[in-house]
């Protein structure tokens, strides 16, 4: 009788562990506000949508550093992006990234800025926090090429330009 009984308890705490560890793994997924989970094996979440400078949704790499500092994506958050979700065009032109669980944000095509010139509106340009060895910063840019179709791609460029930014997390 006392080994069923011990058995008994033994089988309650294990079961009383279990639960307390899911309300703790429940509490370690709180997403913040105004961001998605996407379902990436890194944790990381994606604000839902980009910043604004101004009127405009464009930054030079130096004022999305001095404003956003960490929370700007690095190249390997924007690969894992590109490796890891489905990209389709929405019926605007804009590229949408759609996780594995189904949630899904969107990158707005609004090209970039050169010397105070708009070019090249069909395509999704944003900024990481990465630099490369020649301390030129990694931008993310997805496109439609008339040769290559839908792609994504990540490029060093000139600080100089103005790009979009979406900010990053990791769940809580």
């Amino acid at each position: 009788m006392k080994k069923i009984l011990f058995l008994a308890f033994a089988a309650m705490a294990v079961i009383t562990t279990v639960s307390c560890s899911k309300e703790e793994e429940d509490e370690a997924y709180i997403i913040p506000e105004g961001y998605v989970d996407l379902g990436l094996s890194s944790g990381t979440l994606w604000k839902i949508t980009g910043e604004n400078n101004g009127e405009s949704p464009l930054f030079t790499y130096n004022q999305a550093v001095k404003k956003f500092g960490s929370e700007l994506p690095t190249k390997e958050q924007y690969e894992e992006l590109a490796r890891d979700c489905k990209w389709t065009i929405d019926e605007d032109g804009n590229y949408v990234a759609t996780g594995k669980n189904g949630n899904s944000i969107t990158f707005y095509a609004n090209g970039y800025l050169d010397n105070g010139v708009i070019k090249d509106e069909k395509n999704a340009y944003y900024w990481t926090s990465t630099m490369t060895h020649q301390d030129l910063p990694f931008h993310f840019v997805y496109k439609v090429d008339k040769y290559f179709g839908a792609y994504v791609g990540l490029y060093e460029i000139e600080p100089e330009m103005g790009m979009q930014v979406r900010l990053v997390t990791k769940k809580k």
